[in-house]
């Protein structure tokens, strides 16, 4: 990671850049299966998600005010499928899709407290 570059983050004003990092992942799911033959298993899966992101806000040295960090936990749902197949005792391989949807995180003035960057 070298230097960070000023560029707009929603506005043509170069003098500030926003970050955004995703700091924790939890689901809660569900599962239900069926089995095939006695070594294979098709299963649905689904539930909860939620995501932990930490927004920043750095200004260039030009800007006397800056708004600072704000912590949001967006949440949403999780699905998914797959295989299972045991091929031996105590060994087994399988094939997964799982699919997440989380809301857009918002975020305004208010969101953000000041800090000194």
């Amino acid at each position: 990671m070298g230097q960070p570059q000023w560029k707009p983050p929603y506005t043509d004003d170069t003098r500030y850049i926003d970050r955004s990092k995703v700091s924790s992942i939890a689901t809660l799911i569900g599962r239900i299966g069926y089995t095939v033959e006695p070594a294979t298993l098709l299963y649905l899966k689904g539930g909860a998600a939620w995501v932990g992101d930490t927004f920043t806000e750095e200004c260039s040295p030009a800007v006397d005010v800056c708004p600072g960090v704000a912590k949001v936990t967006r949440t949403g749902w999780t699905i998914g499928g797959g295989l299972e197949h045991q091929f031996a005792q105590d060994w087994s391989g399988l094939h997964r899709i799982q699919l997440h949807g989380l809301r857009a995180a918002h975020g305004d003035a208010g969101l953000y407290r000041r800090v000194d960057l």
